[in-house]
C-alpha cells in the first residue's frame, strides 16, 4: 500500500511544477461559470423563481459543482498516460514492475485531480460567492460533501483507466474517451436529471453519470441526508464494479502483450 502512496505523492509534487497550466485551468474555469451565470440569469429573469425544483441559486451551485468535478476529474490524464505508455512500448517495462498497472494508472490520476480540487474548489467558491451567495447547508454537511466529491473522483479515474486500457488492442483509445466524456456531459454537467424527459431520468439516476456528476452536484445545491446515503450507496457500488472490471480487463491485456512477445 505504501507504493502507491509514493506514487500519490510523485503525482501530486510533480503538478506543483506545472504551475501555469493551472492557471490557466482557473481561468478557463471561471470563463465557463460566468458563461453560465449570464446564460441562466436570463432564463430566470422571465419571472419565474423556480424552475423543475431549481431557483437561480440552487441551478448555478449545482452547475458550479459538475464543474468543478469535471475540471478535475475529466479522465483525459490517465487515458493520455495509457496511450502513451501502449504506443512508446513503456508499457511492457512498466508491466514488470512490482506494483498492479491499473491501481498504478488511478493512483497517478487521483495525485493530479486532488491538486487540481485545491485550486478550483476555491475558484468555484469564489464565483459562488460573487453571484448567488453561500449553498444552502450547514458545516456539519462539509465533511460529507467533501467525501461525495473524492468518491466521484476516484469512480471517474476507474472508470477512464478502464477506457484506456482498451490502447491495448486499438493502441488510441482517444474517441472512446471522448464518447463517454460528450455522454457525462449532455447526461450530467450541463443540465440536472430533473430537467430531463421523465423516461430518461431513471436512465441517469442509475446510471455513472449520476454517481459522479448529477448526484454529487445536487448535494452542492440542495442537501438532504437521504440524498447522501442514495449518492454514496451508488458511488460504492459502481467503483467495487469498475475496480474489478478494470483488474479483469488489466488481465486481459497482459494476456495479449505476452502472446505477441510483448
Amino acid at each position: 500500500m505504501n507504493k502507491y502512496w509514493q506514487i500519490f505523492k510523485i503525482n501530486f509534487k510533480e503538478n506543483l511544477q506545472s504551475y501555469v497550466n493551472t492557471i490557466l485551468s482557473i481561468v478557463s474555469f471561471c470563463i465557463i461559470i460566468y458563461i453560465f451565470v449570464n446564460l441562466w440569469g436570463y432564463i430566470y429573469t422571465n419571472g419565474t423563481p423556480v424552475i423543475n425544483g431549481y431557483t437561480y441559486a440552487n441551478m448555478l451551485w449545482y452547475l458550479i459543482s459538475a464543474e468543478i468535478i469535471c475540471y478535475c476529474s475529466s479522465g483525459r490524464y490517465v487515458v493520455r498516460g495509457i496511450n502513451n505508455d501502449v504506443k512508446t512500448g513503456k508499457v511492457a517495462y512498466t508491466l514488470n514492475k512490482p506494483y498492479n498497472y491499473y491501481i498504478y494508472a488511478v493512483v497517478s490520476d487521483m495525485g493530479e485531480i486532488i491538486f487540481k480540487y485545491i485550486f478550483i474548489i476555491l475558484a468555484g467558491l469564489l464565483m459562488g460567492l460573487v453571484f448567488v451567495g453561500l449553498p444552502t447547508f450547514s458545516l456539519v454537511m462539509v465533511l460529507p460533501i467533501i467525501f461525495a466529491f473524492f468518491l466521484s473522483s476516484l469512480m471517474s479515474s476507474l472508470l477512464f483507466a478502464i477506457v484506456g486500457l482498451l490502447a491495448f488492442w486499438i493502441e488510441d483509445a482517444t474517441p472512446f474517451y471522448w464518447l463517454v466524456s460528450k455522454f457525462f456531459l449532455i447526461l450530467g454537467i450541463i443540465f440536472p436529471p430533473e430537467f430531463f424527459p421523465s423516461w430518461v431520468q431513471p436512465i441517469i439516476i442509475y446510471s455513472p453519470v449520476y454517481s459522479i456528476y448529477s448526484g454529487t452536484s445536487k448535494l452542492v445545491a440542495n442537501f438532504s441526508w437521504e440524498l447522501y446515503a442514495n449518492v454514496t450507496i451508488s458511488q460504492i457500488v459502481y467503483i467495487i464494479i469498475f475496480a474489478l472490471l478494470g483488474l479483469w480487463v488489466l488481465s486481459k491485456a497482459v494476456k495479449k502483450v505476452n502472446i505477441n512477445g510483448g
